[in-house]
């Protein structure tokens, strides 16, 4: 069901990303590839919130997605461990990691 619910977010949350950079405080395509614009938009907390919950939402999704095809593809205790621990530690490192890149952007421009 988490699957299922993290589609719906990435939309929802992808939809907010794409207004921030459509039409929600800039001139046109050109103003918002703008330097200044796009560190503008990247210091406002509703887009640093959306970077995040995009962040999560399509970590969770991939890597459930890529979890459910392994344990299908091979069956056995061990190996559904592996999965699960292998993927649980991918899915901490890209979340920290971009993270830090989200917070770097908002706190420091």
């Amino acid at each position: 069901m988490l699957h299922y619910a993290t589609g719906v977010l990435i939309v929802v949350f992808g939809a907010v990303h794409l207004a921030t950079h459509s039409f929600l405080g800039v001139e046109g395509y050109a103003g918002s590839l703008q330097y200044l614009s796009v560190i503008g938009r990247y210091r406002t907390a509703l887009f640093a919130f959306t970077l995040e919950a995009l962040l999560v939402t399509i970590a969770y999704h991939g890597l459930n997605g890529t979890r459910m095809i392994l344990l299908e593809f091979r069956q056995g205790e061990r190996w559904n461990m592996a999965v699960n621990w292998l993927l649980v530690a991918v899915g901490i490192l890209v979340v920290a990691y971009g993270t830090r890149t989200v917070l770097g952007a908002y706190l420091w421009g």
